[in-house]
């Protein structure tokens, strides 16, 4: 997920947070991959979860991938979304996802910040916190 822009905007973070959406949603679990720098943390429940790897990340992803499927997840929504600029080389995003079943039924409902950094041309995904 790059970004060639000299100056990064909030439709920049935008649209990044949509292709995310779509890669989870198309259950693509090497666009969701791509999305997060190698290492990356998730943090919730109380609970840190890090990814210091590519193999800890794609078991990690996959794993949750699945329980997305498990739970019968078709789509997400991006129902709230604001951006906190940290200078020139890193951004807050925080999210609030509604995602639903095929009958549009929620099957979940949360907020979620994520600390982006630029790494070279490439926005990545440095840590998530997913609020409970």
């Amino acid at each position: 997920m790059d970004d060639h822009s000299a100056v990064a905007g909030e439709a920049v973070f935008r649209d990044f947070m949509l292709r995310y959406a779509a890669a989870w949603d198309a259950y693509d679990l090497e666009a969701i991959l791509d999305a997060y720098h190698t290492p990356c943390a998730i943090y919730k429940d109380g609970v840190q979860i890090a990814n210091p790897d590519e193999a800890t990340k794609r078991r990690y992803f996959g794993d949750l991938l699945e329980r997305y499927r498990g739970a019968g997840v078709v789509g997400s929504e991006m129902s709230g979304f604001s951006v906190h600029d940290l200078g020139h080389n890193s951004a807050l995003i925080t999210v609030r996802w509604t995602s639903r079943r095929a009958d549009r039924s929620v099957a979940s409902d949360y907020l979620d910040s994520y600390h982006l950094g630029r790494i070279g041309e490439a926005w990545k995904i440095l840590d998530d916190t997913v609020h409970d």
